[in-house]
């Protein structure tokens, strides 16, 4: 489900429940399992870009995932085509038919004084490592997820409320659904 290829993505928009990205959403992040840098190194956090998602308006949400709540940080007429024509720019994906975007975001100053050069590694594998059990849950929903890091960082931050701060935006996931289901593997344990 890597909808990395024109003929695997809908040409149109396929819009999911609200439930929907609220599962994979609750899925995302997780403990980081590192006894040495436990409470050192800053857990990221997710800002969600719903496009077509049933139940909630085009925007930008940040994630509490304690809560299981959206905290709107922009919203606005202009939110969508800001996603789809502004922010994302990337080759083989119809970004006007994703369902929705999420936006890894870590606090960089509080790493790099914990972890010096290590920090971006380190942030980097728990992007990762959200993005592995993102992709997972999108999977469990017939959804594809996959990284991208082609957008407008300027106008991104911006829009995500992180300009003026040691914020950034670490990884960024597209979400939708791939035209061809391809191969169903049971990855259960």
């Amino acid at each position: 489900h890597s909808g990395n290829e024109y003929e695997g993505l809908l040409g149109r928009p396929d819009p999911v429940p609200l439930a929907t990205m609220g599962e994979i959403l609750r899925q995302t992040p997780g403990p980081w399992v590192d006894s040495d840098l436990e409470g050192v190194i800053p857990e990221p956090y997710i800002v969600v870009a719903p496009i077509h998602v049933e139940g909630i308006a085009p925007g930008f949400y940040r994630y509490r995932a304690g809560h299981h709540e959206l905290i709107p940080v922009y919203r606005g007429p202009e939110a969508e085509a800001l996603l789809t024509r502004k922010i994302v720019h990337t080759n083989g994906i119809r970004v006007d038919s994703l369902a929705f975007c999420a936006f890894v975001v870590t606090p960089t100053d509080q790493a790099l004084a914990a972890a010096g050069a290590r920090a971006y590694r380190l942030l980097h594998l728990r992007a990762g490592a959200a993005a592995q059990r993102a992709g997972l849950a999108a999977a469990a929903h017939d959804l594809f997820c996959r990284p991208n890091l082609t957008y407008l960082p300027v106008l991104a931050e911006q829009l995500l409320g992180l300009s003026g701060s040691d914020h950034t935006v670490i990884h960024q996931l597209l979400f939708g659904r791939n035209h061809y289901r391809g191969w169903r593997f049971d990855l259960s344990l």
